[in-house]
Order: C-alpha cells, then structure tokens, then sequence
C-alpha cells in the first residue's frame, strides 16, 4: 500500500476540486484520435469532469505548453523556439487541443496566451512545481 504525504493529498484535492469546478468541452470533442469517436468506459459522473481534464492534459507537450504561456502571450515561433525538441505538427495541434478546453486563446498579432480559465490552472500547476521542488522530484532515484 502507498502511502501518501499530507501535501500530496492537498495536491490531489485541489486536482479534484479544480476539474469539477472546470467546464470543459465534452470528451468527444476532445478525442485523441482526430475523427474516430472516442469510445469512454461508464464512469460514475463524478470523475467524468476529472478524467476529461486528464485527458487533455495527459496529452504529450500539453502542460508544457500551458507552463511556457505562463509569463504572457507568445507568438508560435517564440513558443517553439521555447521547446525545440517538440515537433511544428505537435505544437500545433496542442494549441488546437488546448484552445478547445478553453485553457489558451490566439489574439491576432499577440500570439497566444491563456485564458482565465488557463491562468487559474496555471496557479494550481506552479503547487505541482513547489511539491517536485520541495521533494527533488526527477533530480537521482526515487526514495521510498
């Protein structure tokens, strides 16, 4: 059995409370295979919201986009001179993916930004930032 720390748990709860207080696009829209449907096992409605917003951000390069969009607008060349080893195809269908959740915006000669929405996702990501800090997550083997 896992055992986990009190600031684990609190990072799990706000995960939770921010997807049921999330509106996101229903999951067909948001299929990781761009026209087939997305077939969803029966889950009770409570995780729906939850397993959506995993979905989107589970996607490859999603959340470092988001985290790159956190200091103000970019334009798409300064986003992908930002991560180099992500692919212009890959960038551009995160923006789409990202942009359909209502997570960033593209304002004409700005670039891209997030919404509110994005930002008050952003806050909640830079908690994930202080516990891999706090834990020197990624930095030698795990402990446990």
């Amino acid at each position: 059995m896992v055992a986990y720390s009190a600031s684990e748990i609190k990072a799990l709860d706000w995960l939770c409370e921010l997807a049921t207080a999330t509106v996101l696009p229903e999951p067909d829209r948001l299929s990781p295979y761009p026209g087939r449907p997305r077939t969803v096992p029966e889950q009770p409605d409570d995780d729906a919201a939850l397993l959506t917003l995993f979905d989107v951000l589970g996607r490859r390069w999603a959340m470092r986009v988001i985290w790159e969009l956190r200091p103000g607008g970019l334009t798409y060349r300064e986003l992908a001179a930002r991560v180099p080893s992500m692919s212009t195809s890959v960038l551009t269908q995160r923006l789409r993916d990202l942009r359909a959740a209502g997570l960033v915006q593209h304002e004409h000669g700005a670039g891209y930004g997030l919404t509110p929405l994005g930002h008050d996702l952003l806050v909640h990501l830079a908690r994930l930032r202080d516990w891999a800090d706090r834990t020197g997550f990624g930095s030698g083997p795990a402990s446990g």
